[in-house]
């Protein structure tokens, strides 16, 4: 912020241009389900003395809190139509898909072994890669992101050399969810 005033009240370049470098709104909260979600619009205006120097600038803060949150749910709206047409005009293929997440799903426990301290990260990797996509062919997409997060970690604990032990807990309460 201290770069960005040097710049706007030295006028090293144009004030229309240096606005785009600043803050342009601030957001606090997880997401905008959040209670403690807020989304801040930033303007700025230039106030100039005599010589047509920048002396102060006008900052205009504007709570832009519930039109983002109504903008969301509509599309959260939008993306639920969408799903549910998807499925309704692909019943067949839906169903062969949900018999085959059953079967993923029993997978996973073959996936690791708490005895033996093993846990194989590739076929984990494949399983929730084929979550994913299949999640988001019809439009599923609180599970498709859950399926993309779970396929995260697993490429973050293969890479990092973390023991089976630790990471089957993690694992477990990804898939229970």
């Amino acid at each position: 912020l201290k770069q960005w005033a040097t710049v706007v009240f030295n006028e090293l370049i144009p004030f229309d241009s240096a606005i785009n470098l600043g803050p342009r709104e601030k957001i606090t909260g997880k997401d905008y389900h959040d209670s403690a979600y807020k989304n801040v619009q930033i303007q700025y205006y230039p106030m100039r003395n005599e010589d047509q120097k920048i002396s102060n600038v006008v900052l205009v803060a504007t709570d832009k809190t519930s039109e983002v949150q109504a903008t969301e749910k509509a599309k959260e709206k939008e993306s639920y139509v969408t799903m549910i047409l998807k499925i309704l005009n692909n019943k067949i293929q839906f169903e062969s898909f949900i018999k085959e997440v059953d079967e993923i799903f029993l997978q996973f426990r073959n996936a690791y072994s708490i005895e033996n301290n093993t846990i194989e990260f590739d076929l984990c990797m494949m399983l929730f890669h084929t979550l994913n996509g299949g999640f988001g062919i019809y439009s599923i997409t609180k599970l498709q992101l859950m399926a993309r997060e779970c396929e995260e970690s697993v490429i973050s604990a293969k890479s990092g050399n973390v023991s089976p032990l630790e990471y089957i807990p993690v694992l477990m309460a990804k898939i229970d969810n």
